[in-house]
């Protein structure tokens, strides 16, 4: 199930009802799973791969929503480890690949994306949208 990881969900309860101490970190990363991060900590491994820096890159909320405001662009696959197709992106507040802990929010594609030999995996600007209701 996608969403917030059960120790960010904690750490914003505690922020907004306990202590009052929550604080956002300093820097944020994109990353690619394939499968769902919450469940399992299957991120993407193609040769190339690194999570990518996303502070910055999206809209000030409205409505309870934000989008990226510039394309995102990971590390081409140089190894052509296909078949490992993307179904998952998250957020996390490190850029260690396979680092579980670091997962803030994750969320499942409206269709997977399969990495291909020495290409990009892009979202446009637009591409995505993070919502909390």
């Amino acid at each position: 199930m996608a969403g917030f990881t059960e120790a960010e969900a904690n750490r914003l309860i505690d922020g907004y009802l306990s202590d009052g101490t929550y604080s956002t970190p300093t820097d944020v990363w994109l990353a690619l799973f394939r499968s769902d991060p919450t469940i399992s900590n299957e991120e993407a491994d193609y040769g190339g791969y690194a999570r990518v820096k996303v502070t910055g890159q999206f809209s000030t909320a409205s409505n309870g929503s934000s989008h990226n405001t510039s394309p995102i662009i990971f590390p081409e696959d140089t190894d052509g480890n296909s078949g490992n197709d993307i179904y998952y992106v998250a957020l996390c507040n490190s850029d260690t690949v396979g680092d579980a802990s670091s997962i803030i929010i994750s969320a499942v594609l409206a269709e997977h994306i399969t990495p291909e030999s020495n290409q990009s995996i892009v979202f446009n600007a637009g591409d995505l949208l993070i919502t909390l209701r």
